[in-house]
């Protein structure tokens, strides 16, 4: 049985379609299970064989058995494997430290992934809306990979919530139908797409472009596609492959340009490797002395030069600016200003500019989106200076009988103890991780998370990864905030709040 804490790890899977390439041969087949068990052990990589599963006795209405002017029917009557050939291929994959799949096309050939024991239950582009037998399928109780070739947003979405309501674990492939698929018809955009509309839901590429395209797969890597799949098969003097079936050295390739990818994706928080730290500093520019300077003078711009290369321990160029820059020592002409000369005090300008900087990042990278008109507050309890310890950025929305704000918390920031007399409010979570503490009781709060603090109730909010939620409350009216710290009450409202519109463009120029 199927239960959440043997979800399967779709994370990196490859999956080798066999289709048809068996040939109708159970001996081929093993070989391509066999070759292919090379290739994924050499590389130690996660991976699937796939098999195709259909009743054909009843799959192919009976008139046109021997038609052939659809050329599936005669291929896949001509390669015609029985239930015992189908278990010697998934038992052989499984021995050979495979994970099986198959494609079952019918609903009796959903019963056949049961009766074999198949791990995972993989459904075609060409199945995706067949309901009947989709309604089969999830009762399976296997993992789920299902194809999208073709499918409209709306039809997906559809699928997604059908699968969702059925406690089934799946994945989607963004897959292209089209044997095999032009470069520029392979639309790997949409995996991004897809990546952002289901969130929490692995994303993969099904592939049908000519074997040698390497770039693909790296460019769905980038994209966010987890699950790769390619048709693999193994030509032979009377077989022939098809132009979108891989051989084992093919596959090769195509895995070790993945490796090549995911080895350039880095990480998202990352630190300049000491390397090109250097190469840098080897490339910018130092601060001299154009004439003799006295020690203690305040040096101006008229007083130096930029010059290349700069020395280890020199004022750089950038670094340098008129007002803030005093002679240690004297200088002679042409020598290099030490950094130590840099005597800088961060301005008001500095305080209220860095933060409101990063809290802007934060809200794009939340798409977050404000109204044109709005005005926003640096709550600095303990001072411009403490600020990124202690305080929030509060955003007005409206204030009327009800009233909207969004609160950026950046990371690392508390907002201290304290309650309303007039105020009732409520925090909805839309990004990042709220810690929120009423009257001694923790809370941790997710995107989508509410909490109700109602008239009286002393609580504080803090967030170690940075976080923004919407405040939905009665009116607000200053003054009805009361600290726990009775120094902040004391202080007069505009030593412990900077006001801003517009992002505070111009407000220090």
């Amino acid at each position: 049985m199927q239960t959440h804490a043997s979800k399967f790890d779709f994370t990196d899977l490859f999956t080798l379609e066999m289709a048809n390439n068996h040939q109708g041969s159970v001996e081929h087949g093993l070989k391509i299970i066999n070759e292919f068990a090379k290739v994924v052990k050499e590389h130690g990589v996660k991976a699937t064989v796939k098999l195709q599963f259909r009743d054909l006795d009843t799959f192919i209405h009976p008139a046109d058995k021997k038609k052939t002017d659809n050329k599936h029917v005669p291929r896949f009557l001509s390669t015609k494997l029985s239930r015992k050939d189908f278990k010697i291929l998934v038992d052989a994959t499984k021995k050979a430290g495979l994970i099986s799949m198959a494609t079952p096309f019918d609903e009796a050939s959903v019963e056949l992934i049961k009766e074999l024991d198949v791990d995972i239950l993989k459904i075609a582009s060409c199945s995706a809306k067949d309901w009947p037998l989709l309604e089969k399928a999830v009762t399976a109780g296997k993992p789920m990979i299902v194809s999208l070739g073709g499918m409209s947003i709306p039809e997906i979405d559809r699928l997604v919530s059908f699968l969702d309501h059925r406690y089934v674990h799946f994945a989607l492939m963004h897959c292209v139908a089209i044997y095999p698929t032009p470069h520029d018809k392979l639309n790997l955009a949409h995996i991004e797409v897809l990546r952002k509309r289901y969130p929490g839901i692995t994303i993969g590429f099904s592939t049908h472009e000519e074997p040698d395209n390497m770039a693909a797969i790296q460019i769905a890597y980038a994209k966010g596609a987890r699950i790769f799949e390619r048709h693999v098969g193994i030509p032979t003097k009377t077989i022939t492959l098809n132009a979108y079936s891989s051989t084992p050295e093919q596959v090769s390739r195509w895995i070790a340009s993945w490796k090549v990818a995911r080895g350039a994706e880095g990480t998202a928080e990352w630190e300049a490797d000491p390397k090109e730290m250097a190469d840098l500093n080897s490339l910018k520019r130092g601060v001299f002395a154009k004439k003799p300077l006295k020690k203690g003078q305040s040096i101006k711009r008229s007083d130096v030069y930029f010059a290349f290369p700069y020395r280890e321990g020199q004022l750089s160029s950038g670094e340098f600016k008129e007002g803030e820059v005093v002679a240690d020592k004297a200088y002679a002409a042409d020598a290099a200003v030490a950094h130590e000369t840099r005597t800088f005090t961060p301005t008001i300008r500095d305080l209220v500019y860095h933060p409101i900087h990063e809290v802007k990042a934060m809200l794009h990278t939340a798409n977050v989106a404000l109204p044109v008109d709005f005005a926003l507050e640096l709550s600095h309890h303990y001072g411009l200076e403490n600020f990124r310890k202690v305080g929030v950025v509060i955003i007005d929305v409206i204030n009327r009988d009800y009233c909207k704000k969004i609160l950026v918390q950046l990371p690392g920031q508390e907002h201290p103890y304290h309650h309303h007399l007039q105020k009732e409010e409520a925090f909805h979570v839309l990004s990042g991780i709220l810690e929120l503490e009423l009257e001694g009781r923790r809370m941790t709060l997710h995107p989508g998370d509410i909490a109700v603090v109602q008239r009286g109730v002393k609580h504080r909010f803090w967030s170690d990864t940075g976080a923004i939620f919407e405040e939905v409350s009665s009116t607000h009216f200053n003054n009805d905030s009361f600290y726990e710290d009775t120094a902040i009450s004391q202080l007069p409202r505009e030593a412990r709040k900077t006001k801003l519109s517009n992002w505070g463009r111009h407000h220090f120029d």
